[in-house]
């Protein structure tokens, strides 16, 4: 089994950095797409896509990953580890707002 440490990553990224950025932003702008049309239908319909627990799950990733690339981006520099910090905390925030919707229009179902 093969161990990679950070430099042998970034090297990579470093690399391919058009690749990796435009990987990175393409997966947050689905992620985007699929949290606003899932806000919309809360709005609408009073119901939500998602199961309660998975807005808790997604609200722990999100909530990980923003510190995680924070952290890695005070310790490599690396700027696109800051932008998905915010787009981390734009998550947070849709996860704290689906949570508080489910509980609002859902809680006979939830519970």
């Amino acid at each position: 089994m093969t161990m990679y440490t950070i430099s042998d990553v970034m090297q990579q990224v470093y690399a391919n950095q058009t690749l990796v950025v435009s990987l990175a932003f393409a997966t947050y702008a689905f992620g985007f797409v699929q949290y606003l049309t899932s806000i919309y239908m809360q709005v609408k319909n009073k119901h939500c896509p998602f199961y309660f627990w998975q807005h808790c799950w997604y609200f722990g990733h999100d909530l990980t990953f923003s510190l995680l690339f924070h952290q890695w981006f005070v310790k490599i520099g690396f700027w696109l580890f800051e932008v998905l910090c915010i787009g981390c905390m734009c998550f947070v925030v849709i996860e704290l707002c689906s949570l508080y919707m489910v509980v609002k229009n859902e809680r006979q179902e939830t519970w």
